[in-house]
């Protein structure tokens, strides 16, 4: 369930960054995110590439904040991240 993946990213990132000065805002997601079912294998690639880029960002960007929005339009997964490093 996307639900599931959403809990352990969030997770994930508030463990790289506890230590850290940067904020991460997660600012949207979708509404029925507890009835979504990923396709099979969805997050194994999902992850792997989501914590690549919470880690680069953290480890480079010089950033005091990541922002990330899971949004479902039309049955299309977009997560977005940003943050306001160099």
């Amino acid at each position: 369930q996307l639900q599931e993946v959403f809990m352990y990213l969030r997770d994930f990132a508030d463990d790289i960054l506890k230590f850290s000065s940067i904020n991460l805002i997660v600012s949207t997601y979708p509404e029925n995110i507890s009835t979504i079912i990923l396709p099979p294998n969805w997050s194994k690639e999902i992850i792997p590439m989501f914590k690549e880029i919470i880690t680069n960002a953290y480890k480079h960007s010089e950033a005091q904040n990541i922002h990330v929005n899971f949004i479902v339009k039309n049955n299309i997964l977009e997560i977005e991240v940003k943050d306001d490093g160099k």
